[in-house]
């Protein structure tokens, strides 16, 4: 069959119509896939700039969460603060926790050498803020810091702390072995507790401050404790001792810091002595005691059986604490006799005789006990010059003790010496 010109130029017109119907189809798929190839690539970046974005603020999220639980930690610690400032720590138990929050922020890093100086772990810490009382240990932390700056936040770490300066009211600068190792005791307490002790006490004819000297600062008063300056001390303390018996002119002045009545600083008693067993207060005296002991922050005494003597005559509750030689270890004591020299022979066995009173009923049972024990006799002189480590060394040498002495016996407890019995 003949095609006639007009339909070859339909089938021609057909063929090329179809041609650019499939290149127009390629054209727009491949326009189809080079858009969803550029979607695609916008959308990854997008992926891409949200996972880092994400990611920054995940770091950034975590180090709010450590900042602000730091800041929780440290706003927990100046609350302690600010508890203690205000006198809200009443017992041992919050007292050890307060410690333990200190420890915890960088903003109290002066504490830290109740951990580094002698004590050297918390449980220590703990016993010696049990031992002393939480009156005492209030009294010295409310005045901690200076009073002129009441910011707590305003703590620069770099700078080191002034110390502040506790005046220790005590027994007369005489030759007394309890006397010196009470003094020596409590300026080491004090010193852990980053305070600077200054141990004072009356002139004595019989005077030997040597031994206090290597140790801690020594303040002598010749006269009156008029010779104090208000300005020289941030606290003054009543130590331990009879320093509530009345021995001389100066009673009022010691036991009750008469002298400084006027003072408005923290005043506080330690483990005081009544040295009896009854009372023998006057009148007079309790009149003078009450007034000026409403001045005090805290009052301690060191035996139990003087606590209702107290409460009965002066109308107050003092604690019931420790004396201070038992509140450092035993390791201070053995330090002072490391280069002590002395001629003993380590195969025989010692009696320690510490006797303060001639008596011939303890001279005669001292006889009679040695018989039954058969062991060298070692006396302790206190006239000698280095009496103080010649009790030590004496004590810790022997097997047995025997003494009419109150730090005859703590120091017999200290050194596990064993009772002799019958």
């Amino acid at each position: 069959m003949e095609i006639t010109e007009e339909e070859e130029e339909n089938k021609c017109f057909s063929q090329k119509f179809n041609f650019d119907k499939r290149f127009f189809k390629t054209c727009l798929i491949l326009l189809l896939l080079i858009g969803l190839l550029n979607s695609y690539s916008k959308k990854y970046k997008i992926i891409i700039n949200i996972v880092k974005y994400e990611d920054t603020n995940k770091n950034k999220t975590d180090k709010d969460i450590m900042l602000k639980n730091k800041n929780k930690d440290t706003n927990k610690v100046i609350n302690r603060r600010k508890n203690i400032d205000k006198g809200k720590v009443i017992d041992s138990n919050q007292a050890t926790d307060m410690i333990s929050m200190i420890n915890m922020s960088k903003e109290f890093d002066a504490y830290k050498s109740i951990k580094t100086n002698s004590f050297t772990d918390m449980n220590k810490t703990n016993n010696i803020i049990k031992s002393i009382g939480t009156e005492t240990v209030d009294a010295l932390n409310k005045s901690n810091y200076n009073k002129d700056d009441n910011n707590v936040n305003n703590i620069d770490n770099d700078k080191p702390k002034r110390k502040l300066r506790v005046g220790v009211i005590g027994l007369d600068h005489h030759k007394n072995v309890g006397n010196n190792l009470v003094k020596y005791a409590i300026s080491i307490i004090l010193s852990t507790l980053s305070f600077d002790p200054h141990i004072i006490g009356i002139k004595m004819a019989n005077q030997n401050i040597s031994f206090l000297q290597q140790f801690t600062k020594v303040k002598i008063i010749n006269n009156s404790f008029k010779e104090i300056n208000k300005s020289e001390f941030h606290i003054l303390m009543v130590n331990s001792d009879q320093t509530w018996r009345k021995w001389d002119k100066y009673f009022y002045d010691i036991a009750f810091l008469n002298f400084a009545k006027n003072w408005n600083i923290q005043k506080f008693i330690y483990g005081a002595s009544i040295g009896l067993d009854n009372w023998n207060f006057t009148k007079k005296d309790e009149m003078i005691a009450k007034n000026l002991l409403k001045n005090f922050t805290g009052i301690s005494i060191r035996e139990k059986s003087t606590v209702n003597l107290i409460k009965k005559h002066l109308g107050i509750i003092p604690q019931f604490v420790l004396d201070p030689t038992f509140l450092i270890n035993k390791t201070y004591y053995l330090d002072l006799i490391k280069d002590f020299k002395r001629d003993f022979n380590f195969k025989e066995k010692y009696l320690c005789v510490y006797q303060l009173d001639i008596n011939p009923l303890i001279e005669e049972f001292i006889s009679e006990a040695n018989k039954k024990l058969n062991y060298t006799i070692y006396k302790v002189n206190q006239l000698e010059f280095n009496y103080v480590e010649n009790f030590i060394f004496a004590i810790n040498i022997s097997e047995a003790v025997i003494t009419d002495s109150f730090h005859g016996t703590i120091f017999s407890i200290i050194f596990n010496i064993f009772k002799l019995k019958n």
